[in-house]
């Protein structure tokens, strides 16, 4: 489809979602606002609360004036704000055409900019609103941080399936809003809806989808969802968000209508390019990052009559005598034991065996338990050679979802 042809197909739909969802009014205040403070720079970086109307409304403005938006995190600390500034100084912004900037989580190391473009935005939306049926009407509660890629699609695939889009007023929790209120669609993470379950909100039962981020559901959640439309997905920011998914229970994911993937010899994951980003900015400079068309990822899959089915990241596992070690496998089941906040699992250098697993656990004053527990469901080899508190200064900030960096922890646990 020409530029200027899906450009006037983009301005109706936006119209249309902006009477739809009365934000109209709203959207004319941000977009004067823009054009009177921006309308020289080929960007905006978004800084509104990242749960709020302003946040969504901001990237449909950049989209219709043909702008990049930026995405930030209004609580981030200087590192973060230095990388962004690395970003605006050093990056070649393109002139008169939508692209989304994200960054990465920064798990396994630098932060890094993501780039999509209109057309991996559409084609990532497009593929969840007919995996799931979203119609014209249903309604998305926004109860991911937008300024994560989970958290904007939200408001995409509502936009282009022509939903109704209700945002958390403020300070107000997700779990306060479904005490009075149902929704058709809702996106959580695994934390979220296990506590949501325990306080037996009944308005989870009557959306037509709970989306749960996450390759791995832990043991605890699996014995809590059977009676709730949950689906398990998995995706990643370079694959604007879900792009596998399966119903809670069952086992293996369905690929999503219009996803490219292959395994290579070591069974990792290669993404093709429908809804894939453009490509990565380090520094400012922008690298593709593809190859022959494809993504590799460090995600191992294999596949059974016609499902995938999540083995773990080669990035992560654990070499110990020879036996892989998957780590997740271990959080899932310490996170599961009553009383524990928070758990990872890295590898250590060992003189004899290469590396043994140690664990991080939040609190270590339940270290005696989770040795039992995992004693009970693991291999000898598998359970953790030491268990240690997080240190104070590189703790998770769940408030400024800050997500806690395994490099930063294996650094640490060569100190011990």
């Amino acid at each position: 489809m020409a530029l200027f042809a899906l450009m006037n197909k983009i301005t109706k739909i936006i119209d249309d979602f902006l009477e739809f969802n009365n934000l109209k009014y709203q959207f004319e205040k941000i977009s004067f606002e823009i054009k009177e403070n921006h309308n020289s720079d080929p960007y905006l970086v978004i800084n509104s609360h990242p749960f709020s109307c302003d946040y969504f409304l901001s990237v449909l403005a950049c989209l219709k004036f043909q702008m990049t938006a930026i995405l930030s995190n209004p609580f981030w600390g200087d590192s973060e704000k230095k990388n962004l500034d690395k970003l605006v100084s050093n990056f070649d912004f393109p002139k008169n055409e939508f692209h989304l900037i994200l960054f990465s989580s920064g798990s396994s190391g630098t932060p890094k900019g993501i780039l999509h473009t209109l057309e991996s935005l559409m084609e990532a939306s497009e593929s969840a609103i007919n995996y799931f049926h979203m119609e014209k009407g249903d309604s998305f509660l926004v109860s991911l941080p937008q300024h994560h890629i989970g958290g904007l699609m939200i408001g995409l695939r509502a936009l282009f399936c022509g939903g109704k889009l209700c945002f958390l007023e403020h300070q107000q929790k997700v779990e306060d809003k479904l005490k009075s209120n149902s929704y058709d669609y809702i996106s959580l993470v695994p934390a979220q809806l296990k506590n949501l379950i325990k306080e037996n909100h009944v308005n989870l039962k009557k959306a037509k989808g709970i989306l749960l981020g996450g390759a791995k559901e832990d043991h605890d959640l699996q014995q809590l969802i059977h009676d709730y439309p949950v689906y398990l997905t998995f995706g990643m920011s370079e694959t604007a968000a879900m792009m596998m998914a399966r119903k809670g229970g069952e086992e293996g994911f369905d690929l999503m209508p219009g996803r490219i993937v292959k395994l290579d010899e070591q069974k990792k994951l290669n993404v093709g390019k429908y809804g894939l980003m453009k490509g990565y900015i380090l520094d400012g400079i922008f690298r593709a990052e593809l190859s022959k068309d494809y993504l590799q990822t460090q995600d191992l899959f294999e596949v059974r009559d016609g499902k995938y089915f999540f083995c773990g990241r080669s990035d992560l596992m654990i070499n110990s005598g020879g036996e892989n070690i998957d780590p997740i496998e271990i959080e899932n089941i310490i996170k599961s034991i009553s009383g524990i906040k928070d758990a990872h699992v890295v590898g250590k250098a060992h003189e004899k065996w290469g590396e043994v697993a140690v664990a991080f656990i939040e609190p270590i004053d339940l270290e005696e338990l989770v040795q039992k527990e995992l004693e009970k469901k693991l291999l000898k080899y598998k359970i953790p050679k030491q268990f240690m508190a997080y240190p104070s200064k590189i703790l998770k900030d769940s408030d400024k979802h800050v997500k806690l960096s395994r490099n930063e922890l294996k650094q640490f646990a060569k100190l011990l």
